[in-house]
């Protein structure tokens, strides 16, 4: 679904004791006990709307965290209104340079109320804090393992996104996008946001129950990356990501029995180290590719 943006001013909610962390741990089970705020340190964007059309917002929820626990949901009040619109939930400021040179991941639980109504939820990199309708962001969702499916309309899903291409490049904001529809009337729920450096979906045996196994064969040029898939049967997400973890290349990708050689063409890619990373809600695998 393409995101579109109709109205560019936004209501600051909260700035107070922003400063930078390089841990980041939250359950929102101290802070949304009660109350409908936001915890300390985050901050929430609504649109600045004219007139009296409804405002949909991200608030503390005392039961719909993951477990009937507290948590933060993202409630769509646009069901009656022609119009698109989002609200953004941003994490306190991030500095990763502690974690070099090992790996560090997001990690998060997430659910939908109705996934089929088609309000989207859309995870973002950005270093600006004021206004992360015009910042410069990237889309971090085309990488996350495993992907949204229809699966999280049912139950909580844990889901993983690198952040390791991030140590280096100073201070940024994760943001939690969530977009409605003209007719949708979908919540999205949100809990246990952190920074690990564990990543569950590597090692998590039923999330990577069939062994998906992916390899580069040959040499990489900037026009074609030729990949040899294993262990793999069914259709997945294929994604190219440079070292800023912008995404280059996005493809659903068929494999019709247990080996597949797939070529990449056409993308004229600079020379350097990129990200390849192929999965569904079942398995996936990630493999480094370098272009001379």
């Amino acid at each position: 679904m393409k995101i579109i943006f109709l109205l560019a001013a936004f209501t600051i909610l909260s700035t107070s004791g922003w400063s930078q962390i390089s841990t980041l741990s939250q359950n929102f089970d101290g802070v949304c006990v009660s109350g409908t705020g936001i915890p300390s340190s985050w901050l929430e964007y609504t649109p600045a709307h004219l007139g009296t059309i409804p405002q949909g917002e991200w608030v503390c929820t005392s039961n719909h965290g993951k477990g009937g626990t507290p948590g933060m949901q993202c409630t769509d009040t646009f069901s009656n209104a022609t119009h698109l619109d989002s609200s953004f939930l941003l994490t306190p400021l991030l500095g990763l340079s502690s974690y070099v040179p090992g790996h560090v991941y997001l990690q998060f639980d997430t659910k939908t109320s109705n996934f089929l109504l088609g309000g989207e939820l859309t995870i973002l990199h950005t270093t600006d804090s004021t206004d992360p309708d015009t910042a410069t962001a990237i889309n971090l969702t085309p990488g996350m393992m495993p992907v949204f499916t229809n699966g999280d309309s049912t139950d909580w899903v844990t889901h993983v996104i690198d952040l390791t291409p991030y140590e280096s490049t100073g201070s940024f904001y994760i943001a939690f996008m969530f977009t409605s529809t003209a007719t949708t009337g979908s919540i999205w729920f949100l809990d246990n946001v952190l920074l690990t450096t564990h990543n569950i979906t590597l090692h998590d045996p039923e999330l990577n129950a069939a062994e998906l196994k992916m390899s580069i064969i040959g040499m990489c040029s900037s026009n074609q990356i030729d990949v040899g898939i294993t262990n793999g049967k069914g259709d997945y997400q294929m994604a190219l990501t440079d070292m800023t973890g912008r995404v280059i290349y996005l493809e659903q990708v068929n494999v019709p029995n247990s080996n597949l050689r797939y070529s990449i063409k056409g993308l004229n890619l600079a020379p350097g180290m990129y990200f390849l990373k192929l999965g569904n809600g079942q398995s996936f695998d990630v493999t480094k590719v370098v272009v001379q």
